[in-house]
């Protein structure tokens, strides 16, 4: 198969043979979970599904010098208020394309290029693997922001690094390096810039070498119960993100965040 190049919304899909990479490509903005980024990922989600047969492994990275600075403010401002049932049914439906990541049968490789803020270190998370640029930072924010986790955070991190570890880097909103991130079992490697995406494909390659069937096999063996037990949690997530959304620490904290923006220099 020719290598292959979409343009979907906030996506760009490329497909080279099994392989398939998924940026997300608003980098001005630094890759929010945008409205344009929700429908390009729902789209190239429909893509692979409906070619899993060809597909060896998805690699998901970011263009630009973010991989994912998380929720999209300004937007999430214009839907976080109202009625509780209101906020609940928009973040179910923001989570929704995200959330297909973590449903795809085929491997999913995280490739983290730069920063990973809150909703954008979630979604990391639902990547089988992460491998790290050692300019990456992964910032779990939520609590500067008065916000509670979104996106499983919570479920990913205490699965991955027990509930001890978990409470702490989320308790300090931590800023854990790549390095960081290696040793404690976030990422599998570090690597320069430059080498991050041929890191990945080198990875992705080793993966196709071996049957596409059993991995997808393996895949859902080992993923079932994750997937399950992290949309649990997230259903009580949720009830706590509009919990706080309503709170006045998360409002006078987003005032705080606008005034530092407006400021002169």
């Amino acid at each position: 198969m020719d290598r292959l190049v979409r343009e979907i919304a906030g996506i760009r899909l490329v497909r080279d043979g099994s392989l398939v990479e998924v940026e997300l490509n608003e980098p001005e903005r630094r890759n929010p979970m945008s409205p344009a980024i929700m429908e390009g990922l729902s789209a190239a989600c429909d893509v692979i599904e409906a070619e899993r047969e060809q597909t060896s492994c998805v690699i998901l990275t970011g263009n630009g010098s973010a991989f994912c600075a998380g929720g999209d403010l300004p937007y999430n401002d214009l839907n976080l208020q109202g009625e509780v049932s209101t906020q609940r049914i928009f973040l179910e439906e923001l989570y929704r394309p995200f959330l297909r990541l973590l449903d795809l049968p085929v491997p999913t490789i995280a490739a983290v290029n730069g920063v990973a803020i809150g909703g954008g270190l979630a979604l990391a998370m639902l990547c089988d693997l992460r491998i790290v640029s050692d300019r990456a930072r992964l910032i779990t924010a939520f609590g500067r922001m008065g916000f509670f986790p979104g996106l499983g955070l919570t479920y990913s991190f205490e699965r991955l690094l027990g509930p001890s570890k978990a409470l702490e880097l989320i308790y300090r909103g931590a800023e854990i390096s790549a390095l960081e991130a290696v040793s404690l079992g976030l990422a599998t490697t570090a690597t320069t810039p430059d080498e991050l995406m041929p890191r990945a494909r080198a990875i992705a390659a080793e993966i196709a070498a071996n049957s596409t069937f059993v991995n997808q096999l393996v895949k859902s063996a080992i993923m079932a119960d994750f997937r399950g037990e992290l949309r649990q949690r997230l259903e009580r997530d949720i009830l706590a993100q509009v919990l706080t959304s309503v709170g006045g620490d998360y409002r006078q904290r987003r005032d705080a965040i606008r005034r530092a923006r407006n400021r002169p220099s």
